[in-house]
């Protein structure tokens, strides 16, 4: 696993304000369940995932992309090792709510342990 498993792109006026919040998952460990109140966009780049929304789980291959719609809880569980980008619109959800919410941690812990 990398020093940081969470880590941010852009958010700058270069970027048009968009930030891309990049979680590597090796196989075994999962982002935590969690929900925004703004919906996004997301890629998986690399590898296949469990992804949970709202209860319902589905199996994806990347590269894909996934929409999660606002207020709905979400997490993404890995079965190989997985690249997974969140596309988030600053004036829409501040870059320290991102970080704020996302954890990685093991597929079978509840408990969130930030890395």
């Amino acid at each position: 696993m990398t020093d940081r498993a969470v880590q941010f792109h852009g958010g700058d006026e270069d970027s048009g304000n968009v930030f891309a919040v990049e979680t590597r998952i090796p196989p075994g460990l999962k982002l935590e369940a969690h929900r925004h109140a703004h919906g996004h966009l997301s890629v998986l780049a690399q590898g296949t995932a469990d992804v949970t929304i709202d209860g319902k789980t589905k199996r994806f291959t990347g590269p894909c992309v996934v929409t999660v719609p606002a207020n709905t809880q979400h997490e993404v569980v890995s079965v190989t090792p997985v690249v997974w980008f969140c596309l988030w619109a600053d004036h829409l959800a501040p870059k320290q709510q991102a970080m704020d919410s996302l954890h990685v941690i093991e597929a079978g812990i509840a408990e969130a342990s930030h890395v």
